[in-house]
C-alpha cells in the first residue's frame, strides 16, 4: 500500500456519523462551485451524497509518550533506522517533542516540559509510556469542528490552538472516541497550481469576475496592516516608492490615535482605516500587505484582494513561527535570523508559502529592540522586491519545510524572572530577549513578590576581586545586596 490511510483505523461510531453528515449550505455552493481537493487524499463519496465544505486527509502522525527522550530517538534512529527530527521545545503545549519520518505518515514523540505539562500525567499512570494521541488530517478545520459537535463528540477546547507544527489542531474526547486521543489538524490538502490565478478560478474561492481586470503589474493599491515601530519602516519603504511601485497606500489600524502607524499614516497623509475594517465587495486595491499586525485575518478578507496578503515576518520560516520570532531567537541563542516574505492563509498562521528571504546576523550584544529594527530594514527592502514583479514573485513561490520547524509563542510574565542557577551566558540571553516586554525581575528570601532589576552587568571572572570581596565569597546560585554599591551581587552556575 503506498500510503496510509484514515479509512484503515477504526473510528468509534459518533465519530465516523460525524465524519458522514453533510455541512454544506447553498449560501456557500453559490460561491464554491467546486473544490481542488488532492486525490490522494480524497475519500471516495457515496451516490447521491452533497459534497461537506471539508474532507478527510491521511493519518498524520502518531504520538507516543516517552519518558526517557533520549533513549527512545536513539532506538528509531540507531536500531530501525529511522531519520529523526531534533528535540523541539513545545513550552505552550508543555512538551517536548522529536518527529520520527516514515515517509508517508511520522511518529510523534512526546516527553514532558514543565512542572504542570499533560504528558507527566500520562507517564505517572504509565510508567514505561505508551500510545497518546493520533493525529487526522482535516481540510478545514473550523468546519470539522462544527461536524463533530453536531454528532455530539466533545472537543477539548473551544478554539483550535497551534499545534506543533505550526497549524490549528483540535483534540476529540478519547470517550466519544473508542477510547483514543484524536488530534484533528488543518492541512492544505488542495494541490497549489504553479499560477495563483488558475488556482484561485479552479478552486472556485472566489468569484471569477474579480480577475477580468486583474492588474499584472506595477504600479499596485495597497491596504497596509500594521501597528508598530517594526509596521512604520515597512509602511515608509511602500510611501517612498509611491508613484512607481505602489500607486496607492492605505492604512489600517486597531487604534489609529494611539499607534505608531495611526501617527506616521497622519503625518504622511494616508487615509487610515480602523480594524476591523470591512471593504466594499468592489473594491480596486490589488494586494494586502500585513507587518506586526497582531490580529487573525478573515477568509473573505484575504480573499477579496486579487493577489491575496502577503505577510512581512520576522525570521526565517519556518524557524520561528507564532508571535515572538524576534526574542525567541535571542533566547534560544541563535546567531542568524533573517525576513521572510510570505502569503497569508486563513485560519493559519505563519504557514503561507514563501516568496522571498533573506538573512542577517545576530550580534553578540543584540538586543530584541535592535534586532527587530534590523530586521525590519531587511524586510522592507525584499518587500519592495516582490512587489517590483508580484507575477514573477508567485510563480517561484515555495511551500515551506516540513522540517525545521520551530514555535515562537508570546512571551510570558514569569519568563522574565532570573533564576541564578542558570548560566551567565543563558541570564544574559534572557535579559536581551525579554527586557523591552517585561521588566527582569527577581526573589528575594522574606520578601513578598519580585524585586525589579534595572541594570544588569555581567563582571567577568578575572574581575570579580576588584568589584566587590564579598562577590567573590558567593557560591554559584547565590546573591546578596552590596549595601556600598546599592546593587544586588549574584554569582551564576557557570
Amino acid at each position: 500500500m503506498d500510503r496510509l490511510r484514515v479509512t484503515g483505523i477504526r473510528v468509534a461510531p459518533l465519530l465516523r456519523r460525524a465524519l458522514q453528515q453533510n455541512e454544506t449550505s447553498p449560501a456557500m455552493l453559490s460561491v464554491c462551485q467546486q473544490r481542488l481537493i488532492s486525490s490522494s487524499n480524497v475519500h471516495q463519496q457515496s451516490a447521491g451524497v452533497p459534497k461537506k465544505l471539508w474532507e478527510l486527509g491521511k493519518l498524520n502522525h502518531v504520538a507516543i509518550a516517552v519518558p526517557d527522550l533520549t533513549q527512545a530517538t536513539a532506538m528509531y534512529r540507531d536500531v530501525l533506522g529511522a531519520k529523526v527530527s531534533d528535540a523541539h521545545e513545545q513550552p505552550e503545549h508543555g512538551v517536548y517533542t522529536v518527529f520520527v519520518e516514515l515517509g508517508n505518515s511520522k511518529i510523534e514523540l512526546l516527553h514532558p516540559l514543565g512542572a504542570n505539562s499533560p504528558i507527566q500525567g500520562f507517564l505517572d499512570k504509565n510508567k514505561s509510556g505508551g500510545l497518546h494521541h493520533i493525529c487526522l488530517e482535516v481540510s478545514d478545520i473550523n468546519a470539522a469542528i462544527k461536524s463533530v459537535q453536531a454528532a455530539k463528540v466533545r472537543c477539548l477546547g473551544k478554539e483550535p490552538k497551534i499545534g506543533a507544527h505550526g497549524k490549528p489542531v483540535m483534540f476529540l474526547h478519547p470517550k466519544d472516541c473508542g477510547g483514543v486521543l484524536i488530534e484533528l489538524e488543518e492541512e492544505m490538502l488542495r494541490k497549489i497550481p504553479r499560477c495563483e490565478k488558475c488556482f484561485r478560478e479552479n478552486s472556485g474561492l472566489v468569484k471569477l469576475r474579480r480577475f477580468s481586470s486583474k492588474k499584472l503589474d506595477v504600479p499596485w493599491n495597497v491596504m497596509f496592516f500594521g501597528s508598530d515601530a517594526f509596521s512604520v519602516k515597512n509602511a515608509e519603504a511602500l510611501n517612498d516608492v509611491r508613484g512607481t511601485s505602489v500607486e496607492r497606500l492605505e492604512i489600517v489600524s486597531k487604534n489609529p490615535g494611539a499607534s505608531r502607524i495611526g501617527k506616521f499614516a497622519k503625518c504622511s497623509g494616508l487615509p487610515v482605516h480602523r480594524w476591523p475594517v470591512k471593504l466594499e465587495p468592489n473594491h480596486d486595491f490589488d494586494v494586502g500587505v500585513v507587518a506586526s499586525f497582531g490580529h487573525l485575518l478573515p477568509r473573505e478578507l484575504i480573499e477579496s484582494f486579487p493577489w491575496g496578503i502577503l505577510n512581512v515576518h520576522a525570521s526565517l520560516l519556518p524557524r520561528w513561527r507564532g508571535a515572538a520570532p524576534v526574542p525567541r531567537a535571542i533566547l534560544n541563542g541563535d546567531t542568524f535570523t533573517g525576513a521572510t516574505i510570505m502569503r497569508i492563509h486563513p485560519h493559519r498562521f505563519d504557514v503561507g508559502e514563501i516568496l522571498a528571504q533573506r538573512q542577517c546576523i545576530i550580534d553578540s550584544d543584540e538586543t530584541t529592540e535592535t534586532l527587530l529594527m534590523k530586521i525590519a530594514d531587511v524586510g522592507s527592502l525584499l518587500l519592495l522586491e516582490v512587489l517590483k514583479d508580484l507575477p514573477k514573485s508567485f510563480a517561484d513561490m515555495k511551500a515551506q519545510p516540513t522540517t525545521g520547524v520551530r514555535l515562537a509563542p508570546k512571551l510570558k510574565p514569569e519568563e522574565a524572572r532570573v533564576n541564578w542557577n542558570s548560566s551567565s551566558r543563558c541570564i544574559d540571553l534572557q535579559c536581551r530577549a525579554i527586557s523591552s516586554t517585561y521588566p527582569i525581575v527577581t526573589q528575594w528570601t522574606g520578601l513578598i513578590g519580585d524585586i525589579r532589576l534595572l541594570e544588569l552587568k555581567f563582571i567577568a571572572e578575572a574581575e570579580i576581586s576588584a568589584v566587590s570581596p564579598v562577590l567573590q565569597k558567593l557560591t554559584p546560585g547565590s546573591f546578596r545586596y552590596l549595601k556600598s554599591a546599592k546593587a544586588i551581587g549574584a554569582r551564576a552556575m557557570r
